[in-house]
């Protein structure tokens, strides 16, 4: 998404339910990243849902609306699939989706809705290779072979995630798994 905002662009961000390993590490990337890339993108304002994810990414999004308006927000980025959907519905009414770029973590309708330029990026996560790997982590410490662990603190292995665009949607979703 960042390759996309200009200079000193404004954001949100629609998290998890706050306390949730995926919410903190997420987080904690995102955050780090812009720090790093980005320092000129101002995050507005954070947020996360605490019971029906799409609904209340709907209310969060309608009130930012009202706080900083339209035109003062560049992008939000979301954490959760539900939770993508509920601030494109929400964007949707305002007529906003060509002003407010979004990127979330990908589902069918965001695939869709970055080839109709409703959504701006996406993360995929591929469930195939996450199972795969976490399948073959298991059998090698039931024989108790090593298995090389991202952090072996926190015992995960990472697998990372494609970062989708209009330029490699049509590629990711013939690929997909999900």
């Amino acid at each position: 998404m960042a390759s996309g905002l200009d200079q000193g662009a404004k954001i949100c961000a629609l998290e998890l339910a706050l306390g949730q390993d995926n919410q903190i590490y997420r987080d904690k990337g995102f955050c780090d990243w812009l720090a790093e890339n980005r320092p000129d993108i101002e995050i507005l304002d954070k947020q996360s849902y605490k019971q029906e994810a799409t609904a209340e990414a709907m209310s969060i999004t309608e009130d930012w609306i009202q706080r900083f308006g339209v035109d003062g927000i560049d992008a939000i980025a979301t954490q959760g699939s539900t939770i993508t959907i509920g601030v494109i519905e929400a964007l949707k009414s305002h007529d906003a989706t060509d002003k407010i770029k979004v990127s979330g973590i990908s589902i069918p309708p965001t695939m869709d809705w970055i080839l109709d330029g409703t959504a701006y990026s996406d993360l995929y996560q591929d469930p195939m290779t996450e199972a795969s790997k976490s399948v073959d982590a298991a059998l090698k410490m039931i024989k108790g072979e090593e298995v090389a662990l991202d952090d072996p603190d926190e015992n995960w292995i990472n697998v990372e995630m494609t970062t989708v665009t209009a330029e490699n949607v049509q590629e990711v979703m013939a690929n997909a798994t999900y």
